[in-house]
């Protein structure tokens, strides 16, 4: 295994048996890093409702976790495929385009602000690029939006859904362009071993 840099851990393919750490890591995060934007009984709804993470992307080869001392610290990916959460939250819950998304990018609390979700949004990017994707889609829960402004996304609509228990969940649709190459000419410098 590879390190993007010697204070990031390492980055690898998802696998399926990654699964179980995988959520568990994910609803730890929303629950400590989602606690400034969501009531308790949001959070706790769209575990219940939502989830955090669709089977599929463990199988596809472009979700991706960080794993530091052999613990899952972050994950997230892209694909092409319409998410499962559209089932629940309806049309209004997800962008409705065939340009691939950003999915499920979720950092322990212990490691946020740390670069990690921007190193798996970047790789996802490169990769998107590489495979000949031009636009990128995402539905943001409202912690995120900062970071994927930061990121050059745009905020497409602001949504509240009702889940399926009465709960209103606000997300936020964001798109980008995503450019032929980084300002500097080059692709990100990123490194994953599958």
């Amino acid at each position: 295994m590879m390190r993007a840099n010697r204070q990031m851990p390492f980055v690898r393919q998802a696998r399926p048996e990654d699964g179980p750490e995988v959520r568990s890591m994910q609803a730890l995060s929303v629950r400590v890093l989602g606690a400034g934007y969501y009531t308790g009984e949001q959070i706790e709804a769209f575990l219940g409702h939502v989830g955090t993470m669709d089977d599929f992307l463990l199988h596809e080869g472009t979700y991706y976790v960080a794993v530091e001392d052999a613990i899952i610290v972050a994950s997230g990916g892209w694909s092409r495929q319409s998410p499962n959460y559209a089932n629940v939250t309806g049309p209004a819950g997800h962008v409705g385009s065939s340009a691939p998304k950003i999915r499920s990018v979720f950092v322990h609390p212990a490691w946020a602000r740390r670069g990690l979700a921007r190193h798996l949004v970047e790789l996802s990017e490169a990769e998107m690029r590489m495979a000949g994707h031009h636009e990128v889609e995402l539905t943001a829960m409202l912690a995120g939006v900062p970071l994927y402004e930061t990121l050059g996304y745009q905020v497409t609509a602001h949504l509240t859904v009702a889940l399926p228990n009465g709960t209103e969940l606000p997300l936020v649709p964001m798109s980008k362009r995503l450019a032929a190459t980084t300002e500097s000419g080059l692709e990100p410098a990123v490194t994953v071993l599958d």
